[in-house]
């Protein structure tokens, strides 16, 4: 998929995960970091015995926090900056349980290690893996801090424990699925962009003349086979309205045609120019902001001639109206 993505010109998509992990992981290394300050804060002010160890803890912290965001600066494989990021979320969990254990309640644990867990596996585009193994760690920290604070861990109300263990699986799952909606969306854009570069190389390379109009009728892109049908460059068109390159006599009508194609109608119009040397061209048009077409014979570029002994016949520099018919 990423060779794919490559030779249609498109971005790596790895490397736009690589990124969105990055972004990702910096906007929830601040929410830590504002975190652990208000949670210092509250520790300064709430406990009285172990403050020392206690603050050891928001140190070790914010270093892991640093030690983050240095990582993010380096360059290194998508491998390593997975590991890196499980690394730093399970640093979170074993030092917050740490600080739990040290206040002697671990009350609040499970619930700020579940908030963590839907953080990580909703930003974070890592996949079940990685989640699965920084919620273990989350399990694990939990419960080695409540035995911890009490000695035993039967104590643990079973309910209590088979929820946090859902709620943990629950995260591990909705990483899976969003990791599954990442990868289609990826494979739907390389095809998008596949069936984009066939048919530019078709429109570039082919001999048919294509010319895109707007609803009010203004050429917004002309094919580069003009230049090779009738002598004209594409962006000499750009920007000019059709309607100049029609014959008076035939206006009215391939007005009314085009009104038709812009409200979702088929429209054929077959138009050849008044006089040329160069054989008419096909094209389609397309009515901009619609799904509307009209296939029609080329309804421009005129090409006069002049004879003289010896010499080829000369285009004048702007196409002379072309007449139309169209199916009664």
């Amino acid at each position: 998929m990423d060779s794919a993505a490559r030779r249609d010109g498109g971005p790596d998509i790895r490397e736009t995960d690589r990124e969105a992990l990055s972004a990702r992981a910096r906007v929830g290394l601040w929410v830590v970091l504002v975190a652990i300050a208000a949670f210092t804060l509250a520790d300064l002010k709430l406990v009285q015995h172990g403050l020392r160890s206690m603050l050891l803890v928001r140190v070790v912290q914010l270093a892991l926090i640093g030690a983050a965001s240095l990582a993010l600066r380096v360059r290194m494989s998508e491998r390593l900056r997975v590991a890196s990021t499980v690394a730093f979320v399970s640093g979170i969990y074993v030092t917050s349980a740490i600080a739990g254990s040290l206040r002697g309640g671990m009350a609040t644990q499970p619930i700020t290690d579940l908030a963590i867990a839907f953080a990580t596996a909703t930003t974070l585009p890592w996949g079940p893996w990685p989640q699965l193994a920084s919620v273990t760690v989350a399990v694990l920290a939990i419960a080695l801090g409540d035995y911890a604070v009490h000695g035993t861990l039967a104590g643990t109300s079973p309910h209590m424990a088979a929820g946090l263990g859902v709620a943990f699986l629950v995260s591990v799952y909705i990483a899976h699925q969003l990791a599954r909606y990442r990868r289609e969306r990826d494979a739907a854009e390389a095809a998008v962009r596949r069936n984009e570069e066939r048919f530019r190389s078709l429109i570039e390379r082919g001999s048919d003349v294509i010319t895109i109009l707007d609803a009010e009728g203004v050429i917004r892109y002309e094919s580069p086979s003009i230049e090779r049908r009738l002598g004209h460059r594409a962006e000499d068109l750009l920007g000019a309205r059709a309607s100049r390159y029609v014959h008076p006599e035939d206006l009215r009508a391939v007005t009314a045609a085009f009104g038709r194609a812009l409200d979702g109608h088929a429209v054929s119009v077959e138009c050849s120019p008044t006089s040329s040397i160069i054989p008419p061209s096909a094209a389609s048009w397309s009515t901009g902001g619609t799904s509307a077409s009209a296939s029609a014979r080329r309804r421009s570029a005129h090409a006069t001639s002049t004879s003289s002994p010896g010499r080829a016949t000369r285009r004048s520099p702007r196409p002379a109206p072309s007449r139309c018919s169209w199916p009664t």
